[in-house]
């Protein structure tokens, strides 16, 4: 009987915690507070607006919450992702307690800088382009300047001012081709920097001919 009745209270137990109902997973969407409905840029400003409140450096931070907005985003954030969890409910293995495992801090500066990088605060990932007139503009500008300090070097020494004239109006048409060429491939920023290096690099070319000429 003492048997009997020590196991009696234990089965009665195990029982109570076996009809303790688990606590229900949130859906990506729950998680973003968003409808399955909202679009790629809903998505997009919903994860921003949660991830700048959350964040661990913020007064209102939640590091857990912080984790589970940054896994929300990256499955409904991408097309594929997205769709295979609405068909499957695939993707979405989350555990109840993301902190128990901790991750090491490069995992988290990680998060935290593509969060930063690609926020609406932020100027990183948003390439900035210059308008083709301005473009023109200084291309055009930086030709007429270094051709003046060219022709002068070439007077300065044995040439003609029709000459000077000529070879300086030959070489602003090629630079102008050859900016708006590496501007389709490099952007227009790129094109500038490449066509004064290589106009820098012919006048001092031009400069040390004219120098050996004197000499000789």
């Amino acid at each position: 009987m003492f048997i009997l009745k020590q196991s009696v209270p234990k089965v009665c137990q195990i029982r109570q915690y076996a009809s303790v109902p688990a606590k229900r997973k949130e859906t990506p969407y729950e998680v973003l507070a968003l409808p399955p409905s909202a679009s790629r840029a809903d998505i997009k400003r919903r994860y921003y607006e949660m991830a700048k409140t959350l964040h661990p450096d913020r007064p209102t931070g939640n590091l857990e919450r912080f984790q589970l907005v940054n896994r929300a985003y990256e499955i409904l954030s991408n097309p594929s992702k997205r769709d295979l969890y609405e068909r499957s409910g695939l993707g979405w293995e989350v555990p109840i307690n993301m902190t128990t495992t901790p991750r090491p801090q490069a995992y988290h500066w990680g998060v935290d800088h593509e969060t930063y990088r690609g926020g609406d605060w932020s100027s990183h990932g948003k390439p900035r382009f210059m308008k083709n007139e301005t473009f023109i503009s200084i291309v055009a500008g930086v030709s007429v300047a270094l051709g003046i300090l060219q022709f002068c070097t070439i007077m300065g020494g044995h040439g003609t001012l029709q000459h000077a004239a000529d070879r300086h109006h030959v070489r602003t048409s090629k630079d102008l081709e050859r900016a708006r060429t590496e501007a389709q491939l490099f952007g227009n920023q790129r094109a500038v920097e490449r066509m004064m290096n290589h106009r820098m690099k012919y006048w001092r070319d031009t400069a040390e001919n004219t120098a050996h000429s004197k000499d000789d």
